[in-house]
């Protein structure tokens, strides 16, 4: 196995179990169910490529499942803290669209034909979750109001998506300045 394989693969397992934990955070979030079964197949994605990698002699443990966790923390912990509902969302698509391009780039770099016709036949599973995120996103636009309320209604949230509002505010102020 090429090192860039093997390396695919391992971020595989990581952004697979990224997604799921990410996915997760948000449906509870946002109340948007069209995620859910998203999350499940990451989860199922995840542990499927741990067996991949293990049938050709990778080991997919700690390291990897940390990285995984590291990356939905602070994605889930900090950055979603700032976000509207509807940038949220947006931002959950772009999880299934990166988890669909790693797939086919390990599709298309592997010489193993097992290999291969695994990772299309996830590409697709996950090209339908793109699609249904998108579509959440979509619909979010039948609520204005709703769309760009904050993400994270605790006071902490609250407080966060408070001085994103005030540096898109800053930022708009001082363009309309540099107009005239």
């Amino acid at each position: 196995m090429h090192a860039a394989e093997h390396r695919a693969l391992r971020e595989l397992y990581a952004l697979a179990r990224q997604q799921s934990n990410h996915w997760g955070s948000l449906s509870r979030r946002v109340h948007a169910s069209a995620l859910s079964a998203g999350v499940a197949d990451g989860q199922r994605l995840a542990e499927e490529v741990r067996a991949q990698a293990g049938e050709r002699g990778l080991a997919v443990g700690p390291a990897a499942r940390t990285a995984g966790g590291t990356l939905a923390v602070a994605r889930t912990g900090v950055a979603d803290r700032f976000l509207e509902r509807n940038q949220a969302l947006r931002l959950a698509v772009l999880d299934a669209s990166h988890l669909v391009t790693l797939l086919d780039y390990v599709a298309a770099l592997t010489t193993d034909e097992h290999l291969s016709a695994f990772c299309k036949r996830w590409a697709a599973r996950f090209r339908d979750h793109e699609r249904t995120a998108r579509d959440a996103v979509t619909a979010l636009a039948a609520d204005p109001g709703g769309a760009i309320a904050p993400l994270d209604r605790s006071p902490l949230g609250r407080a966060a998506h408070g001085v994103a509002y005030g540096v898109g505010y800053l930022g708009e102020l001082v363009d309309s300045r540099l107009r005239k």
